[in-house]
């Protein structure tokens, strides 16, 4: 009874372990991504400002 409640539990750890792992790769990925683009944006929107201005 509790060797069968044990091995669930022990699959449902390593389930989340590796769910939560690729959920970190995940945030982690994210929070490079948004300041590339926010970058990117940004100097963007100067050059659009640079170019009305110089305009």
């Amino acid at each position: 009874m509790y060797l069968s409640q044990d091995k669930y539990l022990a699959k449902n750890i390593t389930k989340f372990n590796i769910f939560s792992s690729i959920n970190a790769v995940q945030l982690l990925r994210v929070f490079i991504l948004i300041p590339e683009k926010l970058r990117f944006m940004y100097s963007y929107r100067q050059a659009i400002l640079g170019q009305s201005l110089v305009v």
